[in-house]
């Protein structure tokens, strides 16, 4: 929506160039792991296992590796011919082409997000995803965005390189993060956490019942 806003202020071929609806389909999978790293590293906390959530993790990470690998190589694979699907207009795949490498940046940096910010949801440590989208999206990604869409005059190829700039400075910190979690605490900061919300609803209980 905010690129169809700028039709004033950029050619109606390139605007037209704006792969949006890819990274879309694209976030879909590593969406659906993180919800369900987020599930059994957030259980496996409570059953008070270290191991497990460790190897939940370790496994969505690998597994997420794979699945951005392989669609970063597709999407610069297929970076003229996916263009060519909609539509015959040269200045439009040709503009598709140079795009495609920066959303496949993008792309894998958010798969990565998702992935390692389900971890750390399950951990109960959704503050991090918070701060960690108001920085990058915010402070780094919109400002460089518009520095370098329209300052330097490279249109949504600047917008995109601001956007990978975003989820790139998420997914490494997130994945520092992660890589320095002690699970033996994490296992005894959920037993605590739920030690204390145990207690709040015994006394909310006791209050109502007054």
């Amino acid at each position: 929506m905010a690129l169809k806003c700028c039709d004033i202020l950029i050619p109606l071929a390139k605007l037209s160039s704006h792969p949006g609806a890819l990274t879309h389909r694209a976030y879909m999978i590593p969406m659906s792991l993180g919800t369900a790293v987020n599930t059994r590293v957030a259980n496996a906390l409570g059953a008070g296992s270290a191991r497990a959530a460790r190897t939940a993790a370790r496994a969505a990470f690998s597994a997420t590796v794979v699945m951005q690998l392989l669609l970063a190589g597709g999407l610069f694979a297929g970076r003229h011919l996916v263009a060519q699907l909609f539509t015959w207009n040269t200045e439009v795949v040709y503009n598709v082409g140079r795009i495609m490498p920066v959303l496949a940046a993008s792309a894998v940096g958010d798969g990565f997000v998702a992935v390692l910010g389900g971890v750390l949801r399950g951990c109960g440590r959704q503050t991090w995803g918070a701060v960690l989208n108001l920085v990058g999206y915010w402070l780094v990604g919109c400002p460089l965005a518009l520095l370098l869409g329209f300052r330097e005059h490279l249109d949504v190829l600047g917008f995109w390189c601001g956007l990978a700039a975003a989820t790139s400075l998420q997914a490494v910190i997130l994945g520092v993060v992660v890589y320095r979690l002690n699970w033996d605490l994490e296992v005894a900061r959920a037993a605590n956490l739920v030690s204390k919300h145990a207690t709040l609803v015994a006394e909310a209980g006791v209050d109502s019942q007054a």
